[in-house]
């Protein structure tokens, strides 16, 4: 059986760990227009789609005592590195060195020795926008979150919009189960499925 799952990070992680115990084929195919924390950092810096969830997806799938388990997870704790994710780093130089976020991820399954798959929705530095009920426009999955007043939004877009990757739509044309992770269903789900 294929299952294929649709999420954003840590609803889709924890799904696949529990995954991990069956013997099923499983593609995870992730978002990637979060733009908070360590991984908006560096999408903003580097100009490459957010890694975060993807990196949170390997590791669920890799033994946690594993030496790439390790370091997927690891976050620094203190000083002028604290919270900086040692796995964001490496799928960023990966993507840096490859030429693409989806060619960082397969060099990562290939030397952990995964059979299970790991698929960013898309390369393109892109992020969900959303137009609200007063006319207005907002983009940026943090923006939109913390947007005061909360005033109802009535159109969710991509800006700039970003074909799916080709993988992406190979797998779910293949799949025998296509499971939607818990997560935000605004921000993260639809903005996942938006992808043309």
């Amino acid at each position: 059986m294929h299952i294929v799952t649709l999420g954003n990070g840590t609803g889709q992680a924890t799904l696949l760990r529990g995954l991990r115990a069956y013997a099923c084929d499983v593609t995870a195919i992730v978002g990637v227009t979060d733009n908070g924390g360590h991984s908006g950092q560096l999408r903003r810096l580097l100009h490459l789609p957010q890694m975060g969830g993807t990196r949170q997806c390997l590791s669920a799938i890799l033994d946690a005592q594993s030496v790439w388990g390790q370091l997927l997870r690891h976050r620094f704790r203190d000083g002028e590195l604290g919270g900086v994710s040692v796995g964001n780093l490496i799928l960023a130089a990966l993507a840096q060195q490859y030429g693409s976020l989806h060619a960082a991820v397969e060099a990562v399954r290939q030397a952990a020795g995964l059979r299970q798959w790991v698929l960013p929705v898309s390369e393109g530095d892109t992020h969900i926008g959303a137009e609200l009920q007063n006319g207005q426009c907002i983009v940026g999955e943090w923006e939109i979150m913390q947007r005061q007043p909360r005033t109802p939004i009535v159109r969710l877009f991509l800006q700039p919009p970003v074909a799916a990757h080709a993988a992406v739509i190979e797998a779910i044309a293949y799949a025998d189960l296509v499971v939607v992770c818990p997560g935000s269903l605004l921000t993260g789900t639809i903005a996942l499925l938006l992808h043309p």
